[in-house]
């Protein structure tokens, strides 16, 4: 099999992928790498997840609720918030964030059209050939005399519905607890790391989301809220406030976070039970609120990053020939800037391999 030219898989469509992407077309020469990114799920976005309310009237973000530009990031990251302001895809958040941690140095943003509208907007900015609901399920190790690499080792992945294609280099962005549940030889080259790859701990969560009738008045004194000492619920926002949308043309919805510890008691638990217990919660804290018109309930298994990678390397190269790059936030740790830095970090060694 001839392989040109250089073939890049990428295993998930989050954030880090998204910018690994956009900066592979800007940084490398054009043509000289192909880039194809396999996503498990319907949609790209990862953790940064926004859904649609069943009438299309109202969204809201499951996952990452806003984008902080904090003070150590902001001159190293100045040009990637810069891009996203630029192009209306971030605006500065309105209102108050209740119990946030407060840093006068730090900015708050949110994406007025969803914020896995930030993940689009990398991949938009790529010439990345995105495949969704493909599981990637084992990886392998393939010898191609055909290959005009400095190897004739390539990766050949297989997804969950049999599909086999082959690559000169992989990224892998998922959590680290589902790299280590693939199959594959490439296992083999995971050995020597297993004990800093099993130090990665993710803290899991419920959302909730809740869509109300359209004339429902939401009033509070904040636009999101972070709650102390409930024995479920940990944060809640206005998600149609934070959006800014139109009350003649869009209908109220609110976002409900649990605390991690609730999150972990139920993480296995039947989630229509658990929405009815995170829903009671919630009406003991808006009981004036009417009954939603619609929800919507997902786990989230590895939510953020609660033990990184030692030494926060951003990304780490496992194999060098065929290249076996892992990274995401779980090698830096979890927001934006996290992810950024990772992708840069699998910038560099992919340069540094293609000597480019």
């Amino acid at each position: 099999m001839s392989l040109k030219p250089y073939r890049l898989l990428i295993v998930g469509a989050g954030l880090t992928a998204s910018v690994t992407s956009a900066l592979i077309k800007q940084h490398l020469p054009r043509e000289s790498v192909e880039v194809h990114i396999w996503e498990k799920s319907r949609g790209i976005g990862g953790r940064m997840n926004t859904t649609r309310s069943p009438d299309g009237q109202a969204s809201v973000d499951l996952g990452a609720q806003y984008i902080t530009k904090s003070s150590q990031y902001a001159e190293k990251h100045k040009k990637f918030f810069d891009d996203l302001t630029q192009a209306g895809v971030l605006k500065p958040f309105p209102g108050k964030i209740e119990g946030a941690s407060i840093d006068n140095e730090s900015e708050n943003f949110m994406a007025p059209n969803g914020i896995n509208s930030v993940v689009k907007h990398f991949l938009n900015s790529s010439d990345a050939k995105i495949k969704l609901n493909t599981f990637c399920q084992e990886i392998n190790l393939c010898h191609n005399e055909a290959s005009e690499a400095t190897s004739n080792n390539i990766w050949t992945a297989t997804a969950k519905d049999g599909t086999t294609e082959h690559f000169h280099g992989m990224i892998l962005t998922i959590p680290v607890p589902q790299i280590l549940q693939l199959a594959g030889t490439f296992q083999d080259h995971l050995k020597n790391y297993h004990s800093s790859l099993e130090q990665v701990e993710y803290s899991s969560r419920y959302a909730l989301a809740l869509y109300f009738p359209k004339d429902t008045q939401v009033n509070t004194p904040w636009t999101a809220k972070y709650v102390n000492d409930h024995p479920c619920i940990r944060f809640v926002s206005v998600d149609s406030v934070k959006r800014g949308t139109d009350p003649l043309t869009s209908s109220p919805s609110m976002l409900v976070h649990t605390s991690v510890p609730f999150g972990l008691a139920h993480l296995d638990s039947d989630i229509e039970e658990i929405e009815k217990i995170i829903y009671g919660h919630f009406l003991g804290l808006f009981p004036s609120l009417p009954r939603p018109t619609s929800t919507r309930c997902i786990r989230w298994r590895y939510s953020q990053v609660y033990k990184s990678f030692p030494g926060q390397p951003g990304a780490v190269v496992v194999s060098s020939e065929p290249l076996l790059v892992l990274a995401g936030d779980g090698f830096v740790h979890s927001n934006f800037s996290g992810c950024v830095e990772s992708a840069n970090s699998v910038l560099g060694k992919l340069q540094e391999h293609l000597r480019i």
